[in-house]
């Protein structure tokens, strides 16, 4: 019904009508670990949401994101005491 053939697509609705199709990595440099800055510059070229920048070219792809959504952080690891006591008293 909405034509959806390859993954992953993104289909851009507005008034119950669909507006643009966003199909794959092609309109987003070619990666999958695009920013959001460039999500945001492909959504607001179909006119779905109001867009501050130039519509005409892209965000630079040297940029890094300002929030890293999906970008890798070293992993928190929860460490025990060896003389931690799981009775659950709270003796002093």
């Amino acid at each position: 019904r909405l034509r959806i053939k390859i993954i992953p697509t993104i289909a851009l609705i507005s008034d119950s009508k669909t507006k643009d199709y966003i199909v794959g990595f092609t309109d987003l440099g070619n990666c999958d670990d695009f920013s959001t800055e460039m999500m945001e510059w492909r959504i607001a070229q179909s006119g779905a949401i109001n867009y501050t920048g130039d519509l005409l070219n892209p965000p630079e792809k040297g940029k890094k994101p300002s929030n890293l959504l999906f970008g890798k952080q070293k992993p928190k690891t929860i460490r025990s005491r060896n003389d931690s006591d799981d009775s659950g008293s709270d003796e002093d």
